[in-house]
């Protein structure tokens, strides 16, 4: 091989390599993404304009952003440094989110289980009582069909957004 093999050789491999650079950045943003983006300083404008349906979880991207701003890995530790409200909103939130994801058993997950012994008294706070008791009862038999049947008939994610914008003080920067 002579030299000008070994510079094309080399010239390749540096356009490949800034190719694909190039190309792992040029993806679509997530969903999550924007939201911690968007959401990551609430003011009551953002609050106000979040459309039906987003505002928990503009909620919860707010706290994940700051999880992440602080390089702590589990949003929790977060929350201690947060008005009570957003861990009402963020247990609901997870307990809803893993149940539509798994069954009972997801909730022993690292992530879920540090927001279980809160999960109760929050889905009480947004108004969703019979949440709360069929959870209760979920935790002590296993039985998950009374509590899918609660979150069907209350909608706690929706009591949610009831409870974020009764209580806009908490989530505001």
């Amino acid at each position: 091989m002579d030299w000008e093999h070994i510079v094309l050789i080399v010239l390749l491999v540096l356009v490949l390599i800034a190719l694909r650079r190039v190309g792992s950045h040029r993806g679509e943003e997530t969903r999550a993404a924007r939201l911690m983006k968007e959401y990551k300083i609430m003011t009551a404008e953002k609050l106000a304009a979040a459309p039906e349906g987003e505002l928990a979880d503009a909620v919860v991207s707010r706290i994940l952003a700051r999880a992440q701003e602080m390089r702590r890995p589990d949003p929790v530790t977060v929350l201690a440094d947060m008005e009570h409200g957003n861990t009402v909103v963020y247990s609901v939130w997870v307990v809803c989110k893993e149940m539509a994801a798994g069954d009972a058993r997801s909730l022993q997950s690292r992530r879920a289980r540090s927001v279980t012994a809160l999960a109760a008294e929050s889905l009480e706070a947004v108004g969703a009582s019979a949440c709360a008791a069929a959870f209760r009862a979920m935790l002590e038999t296993g039985e998950e069909d009374a509590f899918r049947a609660a979150v069907q008939q209350e909608q706690p994610l929706a009591l949610c957004e009831e409870y974020i914008r009764d209580h806009q003080e908490d989530f505001i920067d």
